[in-house]
């Protein structure tokens, strides 16, 4: 079932269920609303100013115009961005062309292993799709 619909208390489950307390948050986007659902209480603060300046860069590079670096990869499904302290996934559902609507999910580092299959697998639950 592909339909496009973000899940966020699904992903957050299903996260908590294998990262356990390797999870820090949870939020999902549509256009310039963020909304955060969930964040490990002791990173509250840090995970929503964190995901409300990743939220603003995101809308930034959606505004732009299109560009074709990644030529006939076809479109973005999921980015992210390992750092030293935490990896972040950038979830989009498939046929969200304008890049309007999203999830966010922020990891511990040393959960962030073997992430090709870890993204795919939470995409399934976020969307219902591979």
């Amino acid at each position: 079932m592909a339909d496009g619909s973000l899940r966020p208390r699904e992903v957050q489950a299903y996260v908590h269920d294998r990262a356990q307390d390797g999870l820090r948050g949870v939020a999902v986007y549509d256009g310039d609303d963020l909304d955060v659902r969930y964040a490990r209480s002791d990173l509250e603060d840090d995970v929503a100013k964190r995901f409300g300046a990743v939220h603003e860069s995101i809308r930034a590079t959606t505004t732009a115009p299109e560009d074709d670096r990644w030529g006939t990869l076809g479109p973005e499904r999921a980015s992210i961005q390992i750092r030293d302290e935490a990896a972040v996934m950038h979830l989009r559902p498939t046929g969200d062309a304008a890049g309007q609507r999203g999830m966010l999910v922020e990891l511990d580092a040393r959960v962030a292993q073997s992430l090709t299959e870890f993204v795919a697998s939470v995409r399934r639950v976020a969307f219902g799709e591979a």
